[in-house]
């Protein structure tokens, strides 16, 4: 992992450009302040258009950035001729819209006097993918360490870091992605990212007034909101992703299907087809996924072309949230049963 985990032990907030972007951050209590601390963020860059002096205009405007201001605006810098560029276009576009928020490129504005709670949402089984986390794991030293503590919760001799971030390049993309969906590394591997992505973000010193998470998520936002502790996340996470994928193994596993249209019409679409599916998730008013025996699924998926319903099989390796994975409630209730939950003040 030497050669894919780079610059770990150089802080967060130093400022040295190496031809990646900078973030640069400006906050001010009205339009006002805002645009005063612009003008004069042109004129120092008029006077010292180095990349020197950009990345260490960056590191400072991040380090008196306020998110309790009203007015907010952050641009992405991808080469130091852009710094100077940027502005100008920040100021330009604020004299001439009085949108409260708006983005131009890589500029975002946003203005609020009243910022309301930050809430924090985990993902499910299927959104995992290769790499994921990479930036953040060769940034971070505590992003890093967190995935090198989650290695041995799997079973076997098997590292999650190995499926996440495989060395092997003479290996198929597929296959390295089939690794990675199988049920009992892709939940503890998404949780370890998850729990990386929480430390960096703990860093900012930057809280949830509340938690939610979709299926294997929900471990993700317990945690976060402070039900139990380190440990027994990630324990529960590898649990979870064996049991499942234990049940799954039992005969047919099964897949689901993202469905674009409102719910009732997948019910229709569901029931008039007598298939074997259950409309599994209710993501919105206007998408659901459907879970149920592989044939049933490629069925459906054909059902919707043919009606101009827009579907795509996902990237999971069972039908969640359906029969098929019934027997994991069992085992994976009792390893529930032994925990102690705490809830906090989230």
């Amino acid at each position: 992992m030497d050669n894919i985990f780079l610059n770990l032990e150089k802080p967060a907030t130093a400022a040295c450009w190496d031809g990646a972007p900078e973030i640069i951050a400006i906050s001010g209590a009205n339009l006002a302040e805002l645009e005063n601390r612009l003008k004069g963020v042109a004129e120092k860059f008029t006077a010292s258009p180095s990349a020197n002096y950009l990345t260490e205009f960056a590191a400072d405007s991040r380090a008196c950035f306020s998110p309790g201001h009203a007015c907010r605006l952050l641009w992405v810098v991808e080469s130091p001729d852009e710094g100077l560029q940027g502005i100008h276009a920040a100021m330009d576009h604020l004299k001439q819209t009085q949108t409260a928020c708006w983005n131009l490129k890589n500029i975002f504005y946003g203005e609020n006097d009243c910022p309301g709670k930050l809430a924090f949402v985990f993902p499910g089984q299927g959104s995992q993918y290769l790499h994921m986390g990479q930036d953040l794991v060769r940034c971070f030293p505590e992003a890093m360490q967190t995935l090198m503590e989650a290695n041995p919760i799997v079973d076997g001799n098997r590292k999650l870091t190995d499926a996440i971030y495989p060395l092997n390049a003479t290996e198929a993309q597929a296959s390295l992605e089939e690794r990675l969906r199988s049920t009992d590394i892709a939940q503890p591997a998404i949780g370890a990212v998850s729990l990386a992505m929480m430390k960096v973000i703990r860093r900012f010193d930057i809280k949830p007034d509340a938690t939610c998470g979709h299926s294997y998520g929900e471990i993700s936002a317990l945690y976060s909101g402070g039900f139990f502790d380190e440990r027994t996340f990630l324990s529960l996470s590898a649990a979870r992703g064996k049991y499942m994928a234990d049940a799954g193994n039992a005969g047919e596993k099964g897949g689901m299907l993202a469905v674009k249209a409102p719910l009732d019409r997948i019910q229709s679409l569901i029931a008039a087809s007598s298939l074997d599916l259950v409309l599994a998730n209710r993501n919105s008013p206007d998408q659901g996924v459907l879970s149920g025996p592989t044939g049933a699924i490629e069925q459906m998926r054909d059902i919707c072309k043919e009606n101009r319903v827009r579907a795509m099989v996902l990237p999971v390796s069972a039908a969640f949230h359906s029969r098929l994975v019934k027997d994991a409630a069992v085992p994976f209730r009792e390893k529930l049963n032994a925990v102690e939950f705490a809830p906090g003040g989230i």
